[in-house]
């Protein structure tokens, strides 16, 4: 299985104050794990991007219920799944992505 890694710096991913990641400073690098075999496919492409939604949740990490702190939560969790997606530079996961899901099932690459 191939692997590749991609860096989100979390100072460009989210516009947070620093005591808002109180388990991570935001000058830090993260890694997203990519099995780039799942490009191969419409429902890999799906697998990939439930992959790296539950990978930006891990990094954004929801602090709270209140209304705020989700909001920044959302935020947060799309700019780093935006950089990713944006990241791997693939046509059908850009299109899964910004919900264009006809385009995956009728495009080939």
């Amino acid at each position: 299985m191939k692997k590749s890694t991609i860096i989100a710096a979390m100072a460009a991913a989210c516009a947070l104050p620093l005591a808002a990641l109180p388990s991570a400073n935001a000058a830090d690098d993260y890694k997203l794990r990519v099995d780039r075999d799942l490009l191969q496919s419409s429902s890999g492409i799906a697998e990939l991007h439930r992959n790296l939604d539950r990978q930006a949740k891990d990094i954004c990490q929801a602090e709270g219920i209140n209304i705020r702190e989700m909001s920044r939560f959302r935020n947060c969790k799309q700019q780093v799944l935006d950089i990713a997606v944006e990241e791997i530079g693939h046509s059908r996961l850009t299109a899964y992505h910004n919900g264009e899901e006809d385009s995956v099932r009728l495009s080939r690459q």
